[in-house]
Order: C-alpha cells, then structure tokens, then sequence
C-alpha cells in the first residue's frame, strides 16, 4: 500500500503542485493518526 502512495503521490505532484502541498499535508496528518490508532 505504501507503493501505490507514492505513485499516486508523484501523480498528484505532476497534475497541481499546490493541491499536492495540501493533500501532503492531510496525508501526513491522516498517516500520523493511523500509525497510533495501530
């Protein structure tokens, strides 16, 4: 699963690098609430 992150990640950037800035952030927010949930 961490695979397919980084390919839609490095799809993300290439389509809006502003919405990636943005979307990075959720995501980082999203992973840190799920690696403690775990």
């Amino acid at each position: 699963n961490y695979v397919d992150f980084n390919e839609i990640y490095k799809e993300f950037i290439e389509l809006e690098p502003k919405m990636t800035v943005y979307l990075a952030k959720v995501f980082k927010e999203m992973g840190g609430k799920a690696s403690k949930s775990i």
